[in-house]
């Protein structure tokens, strides 16, 4: 009996894991359009891309836990790109609201544009 759940589990798992879209892609997809850019442009040093880059901005995409690796790769990127730099900071349901506290003000002295979007209902607004 043992073996034929742990063999249920396990077909679950790998059922729902190849089915769940790889999100932060969903969400950079969907952001791209909305603001009329281009996804993974690689950047001089050949061994680093940006998310998503504007006219204007170059944006990095990260779930709201990584919220100090996005503040980097928007600089780095930015700099590089002589861009403005942007984040787009994915939350769950207002969960990771701690991680949004944090990151503004650090986004602020540094002039960082960002917009947090919800997992779950795509909404997202802009936070400066």
């Amino acid at each position: 009996m043992k073996k034929i759940l742990l063999l249920l589990l396990f077909v679950l798992l790998l059922f729902g894991a190849a089915t769940c879209p790889n999100r932060e892609i969903y969400f950079k997809n969907i952001f791209c359009k909305y603001v009329n850019g281009k996804l993974n442009v690689p950047l001089d040093d050949y061994k680093n891309t940006v998310d998503i880059v504007t006219d204007t901005f170059a944006i990095d995409v990260e779930f709201a836990s990584k919220w100090a690796t996005s503040i980097g790769h928007s600089l780095y990127a930015s700099t590089i790109l002589n861009k403005k730099p942007a984040i787009l900071l994915i939350t769950y349901k207002g969960y990771d609201g701690k991680y949004v506290d944090i990151l503004m003000p650090i986004a602020n002295k540094y002039n960082i544009t960002v917009w947090v979007i919800d997992y779950y209902s795509n909404t997202w607004k802009k936070n400066n």
